[in-house]
């Protein structure tokens, strides 16, 4: 709704009927930090074809995708253009377009928020390379922060 919003508020009334509102029948997925954790994502991010229609950008050779989101940045990578890679997430820096994603993430356990000490202690693991694996997910840190989160299905 808030992308229907978006593009109605911007528009004169002569305008509004030249908006093409097919594009609105893909939904946003919503990504917590917690279905990474408990590999419990959306199938939709599995699908190439779905996600180039909704991605913010992508790479020339349609492996990398990205969605510009506040405060995150989400990337798919597709490898052969059929299975999924990996997904990246890490915070959205403010040099970076902001635009009206349809792919959301929301960190319900504040992986960002926590420090190398804190990782460390809640998962009972150590600093490897400037990185802490757990399970499927990488968490890289810069600063004694978490920078970046990959999770590798």
């Amino acid at each position: 709704m808030q992308v229907i919003w978006h593009l109605v508020k911007k528009c004169k009334d002569n305008d509004i009927k030249k908006i093409d509102f097919r594009v609105l029948i893909y939904i946003m997925i919503t990504l917590k930090t917690s279905d990474l954790f408990i590999e419990n994502i959306d199938k939709k991010l599995l699908d190439i074809v779905y996600i180039q229609n909704i991605a913010d950008d992508y790479s020339k050779n349609h492996k990398l995708y990205a969605f510009y989101t506040i405060p995150f940045k989400i990337e798919l990578c597709f490898e052969n253009q059929t299975s999924l890679k990996y997904v990246m997430v890490e915070k959205n820096i403010p040099k970076e377009v902001n635009y009206f994603s349809q792919c959301l993430f929301i960190d319900d356990l504040s992986i960002f928020d926590k420090t190398l000490s804190e990782v460390e202690t809640l998962w009972e693991t150590s600093l490897n390379n400037n990185s802490v694996k757990i399970g499927k997910i990488s968490l890289f840190f810069e600063k004694e922060k978490v920078d970046s989160l990959y999770y590798f299905p």
